[in-house]
């Protein structure tokens, strides 16, 4: 019976087989003596395992994706053979503020060009946090308005015990590393420690030992009860979704160079965006987009259209593959 009502429970469960799209496992030859495999719906050969279980494994997984937005950078640069893009520019980071940025990789969405508009960014460190605060975790603890208001010159109430633990930020959360140091500074505990403290966080699977372990460590630093359940509330609502510091950094490394060829090279860049397929918006947007900057479009033409998008002059060449 009680085998009958396990299996009766699996009647109405949808059970599929999902394959992550840049997922790639590496393990000593041969594969198959260290996981088992299947074929996918497409024909590829795929682990059972998720990255979990891949990951108490001891294997190593990466995940490799492609970036629309790199391909525009990238292609751009070659035919205008720019080896170096000056940092700091003036002109780029005024666009930045006005959030002027459509077509530039992870500064376009609308929630973005908000933020950049309240933030108005100086210089790319503070770009990189405005690429960190735009994750759902910074949002969700209250993390990303404080630092706006504080920006802003609005009054934002000071957490004193926040602040002590974290001076570098003003007692912010804003990179997902933060929670391993306060795990170190709160609790005494070891860089691998947090480590797995902010994966248990992350993924929203509580560690009842590692949790414990902090608490009691904490509280035998000095720290009372009060304050550490705080804490942990607003690290549990940060970890959800947030970024490595890396992470954010070389998106604002790239975010940068896309608004800089922009604001310099706007025919070249806009129509390498249209060649990668565009972006955050259909490549109709893009299009939009040249025309508002004062570039015209012309139609493809059979003697004068090439398979692409195409530089003519101070205009752009629809493409023959776009018919």
């Amino acid at each position: 019976r009680e085998i009958w009502q396990a299996a009766s429970d699996l009647t109405s469960v949808y059970c599929e087989k999902s394959l992550h799209v840049g997922g790639v496992i590496l393990t000593p030859a041969p594969v198959e003596q260290y996981l088992p495999l299947e074929e996918s719906a497409k024909g590829y050969v795929m682990a059972h395992y998720d990255r979990d279980a891949v990951e108490d494994l001891k294997l190593i997984k990466l995940d490799l994706l492609s970036v629309r937005g790199l391909a525009a950078i990238s292609e751009t640069r070659k035919k205008l053979k720019i080896k170096n893009i000056p940092p700091g520019d003036t002109r780029t980071y005024g666009v930045l503020q006005k959030a002027q940025t459509i077509g530039c990789f992870q500064v376009e969405s609308p929630a973005m060009m908000n933020l950049l508009r309240r933030m108005r960014p100086e210089n790319v460190y503070e770009l990189t946090q405005a690429l960190a605060l735009i994750r759902p975790g910074p949002t969700e603890s209250g993390m990303k308005e404080n630092l706006l208001r504080r920006r802003e010159g609005r009054p934002v109430k000071h957490d004193a015990f926040l602040a002590k633990i974290l001076p570098e930020t003003g007692g912010l959360l804003l990179y997902e590393e933060q929670v391993m140091q306060v795990a170190e500074r709160m609790a005494g505990m070891a860089p691998e420690e947090g480590d797995l403290l902010r994966r248990s966080l992350k993924r929203r699977k509580e560690n009842g030992v590692l949790k414990e372990r902090f608490f009691r460590a904490a509280e035998e630093r000095g720290y009372i009860r009060g304050e550490i359940e705080k804490l942990w509330k607003v690290m549990e609502a940060f970890s959800s979704y947030s970024f490595n510091k890396a992470h954010s950094a070389s998106y604002a490394h790239m975010a940068y160079q896309a608004v800089y060829l922009k604001v310099h090279h706007p025919v070249v860049y806009l129509t390498a965006v249209l060649n990668a397929g565009g972006g955050y918006y259909h490549p109709v947007e893009y299009v939009e987009e040249a025309k508002r900057k004062g570039i015209r479009i012309l139609g493809p033409d059979v003697n004068r259209s090439s398979y692409q998008f195409e530089v003519e002059g101070e205009s752009i060449r629809v493409g023959l593959l776009s018919i």
